[in-house]
């Protein structure tokens, strides 16, 4: 009876290691692409009379380091328009940072945080340059299935002195459809 047991105990011990073996083999990495809305805040709201909401997309690629860990690097852009007039604004540039799971659970938590490097272009000589900000965000990754997911989030991200020496900052409210390779 021991015998039977250790047998059964150690060819159990031997199909879950092949198996995280063979889930290991496939390439650690996930793509992301986002739509969001942007709320404008702080100084920022008030620039010129007025900026509105904006909306924007984003792509991003993510390394994953283990099944909690990953760093990821991509683009974003926000378009917003001004509350008095025909302008535009527009904020864009790259993204890059870490992103950790909360759990494994059906609904996976997730919490996010890194650098930006944007843009702002108004079309005029305000904030032509590209500036140095950072993010945060937290979201819920919904599967789909084996490798698709959908990926509400919430997010704040803030340059500074960006725009005729104002801080610009937001609150985004995207969702994003994710796919783990």
């Amino acid at each position: 009876m021991k015998k039977t047991i250790a047998t059964f105990a150690a060819a159990l011990a031997a199909v879950t290691l092949a198996d995280r073996a063979q889930a290991q083999s496939i390439i650690p990495l996930a793509v992301e692409a986002r739509a969001s809305a942007a709320v404008p805040m702080g100084d920022f709201k008030d620039f010129e009379g007025g900026i509105g909401t904006g909306y924007g997309f984003g792509v991003n690629g993510e390394l994953k380091l283990n099944p909690l860990f990953g760093v990821y690097g991509g683009y974003s852009w926000t378009g917003y328009d001004f509350e008095e007039g025909d302008e535009r604004l527009e904020q864009q540039g790259i993204d890059a940072g870490v992103r950790v799971g909360l759990g494994l659970l059906p609904l996976r938590p997730y919490a996010r945080g890194g650098i930006v490097y944007h843009k702002l272009d108004d079309g005029h000589d305000h904030g032509n340059e590209r500036k140095l900000g950072y993010e945060v965000g937290a979201g819920l990754s919904f599967p789909l299935g084996a490798v698709i997911s959908v990926t509400p989030e919430v997010s704040y991200t803030r340059i500074g002195e960006a725009l005729e020496g104002q801080d610009v900052s937001a609150l985004r409210l995207g969702v994003g459809l994710r796919a783990a390779l």
